[in-house]
């Protein structure tokens, strides 16, 4: 059974690559003759793997005559579209292509394993998940709702981070800082910070000022409608911003790699009485020196005042050990 589009279109015989012979008079009409004899167009694959319809036949004394060079069947996908003119044909291919590009899917910023990864580490940071806590992969799973390797990957990184411990049968647990731990921390953190702040007093370029300055307001509002989460956020922005402009790359490499269990130190004492005033008083008198260009003023003051989160931090460790 033989059964065609429209008069003159392709018939369905032409599917197999057999298209249908037309009346040499239907030809003239047409004015498609020149057309007809010109050379076979490159054979093209649809997305089935098959051979489309633009194919041509030659017998053994040269291009025989038909009507696919005239019309071209668009079969894309499943989709069973009209014929068109060769003529149509390119203006056709680029809308085809051009409504291809707008049915892309946009692919997350962030793969599956990230997102874990970044809901579990706040999660110990918010200490949701207290020191010494066992994780338990079967609960994380359903808690997180992630299949076990995906877990299993979030663990391993978060104890390369130091936040979790393997401890033998116990199996993975949430890291305990001891005072002597993060005292060692703080003493770094003083060095790199002290450090930073002198370059940035020293630092020819200022346009880092603002940037500093927007980063200090916004610890200040987080304080006062008591968001600890933002009090985080800004007050890395205002390292990032010190370490940036002081151009310590390496430097800041190295806190960076710290930044879980520095955040997790942080996140004790920012809420202790007062330090939601005396913090971010500490914080204005760095950059107060590093406008004046004082170097070592800018210096003394980084370093007091990761001094003074120290001291807060090793009280509560140690009244922690002792409960």
């Amino acid at each position: 059974m033989t059964s065609s589009f429209d008069s003159g279109d392709v018939g369905w015989s032409s599917l197999c690559g057999r298209p249908r012979r037309s009346d040499p008079g239907e030809i003239v009409e047409s004015g498609v003759a020149d057309a007809l004899f010109a050379a076979p167009p490159t054979p093209r694959v649809d997305l089935s793997g098959q051979d489309s319809c633009s194919r041509t036949r030659r017998g053994a004394e040269g291009p025989q005559p038909n009507l696919v060079t005239r019309w071209t069947l668009i079969w894309h996908s499943g989709y069973q579209g009209a014929a068109m003119s060769t003529d149509e044909r390119p203006n056709r291919e680029n809308k085809m292509h051009d409504d291809h590009d707008s049915l892309l899917v946009d692919r997350p910023t962030k793969t599956l394993r990230e997102l874990a990864l970044d809901r579990m580490r706040k999660a110990i940071v918010d200490l949701h998940f207290q020191p010494g806590e066992r994780l338990v992969e079967r609960d994380l799973c359903a808690q997180l709702g992630v299949s076990r390797t995906v877990v299993r990957e979030v663990l391993r990184h978060l104890e390369s981070e130091g936040l979790v411990t393997t401890q033998g049968a116990r199996g993975p647990i949430v890291a305990v800082t001891s005072p002597e731990e993060a005292q060692q921390i703080y003493e770094l953190r003083g060095l790199l910070e002290g450090v930073a702040a002198r370059g940035c007093a020293e630092s020819k370029d200022r346009t880092f000022l603002g940037p500093l300055d927007e980063s200090l307001a916004a610890i200040e509002e987080a304080y006062r409608v008591g968001d600890m989460a933002a009090v985080l956020a800004a007050t890395s922005e205002f390292y990032r911003v010190l370490f940036e402009a002081s151009g310590k790359t390496i430097a800041w490499g190295i806190v960076t790699s710290l930044t879980a269990r520095i955040n997790h130190l942080r996140s004790m004492t920012i809420k202790t009485p007062k330090r939601d005033i005396e913090g971010p008083r500490e914080m204005r008198r760095i950059a107060r020196a590093i406008r004046k260009r004082d170097g070592d003023e800018a210096f003394l003051a980084a370093q007091l005042h990761v001094q003074q989160a120290s001291a807060i931090a090793r009280l509560l460790l140690r009244a922690r050990e002792g409960s």
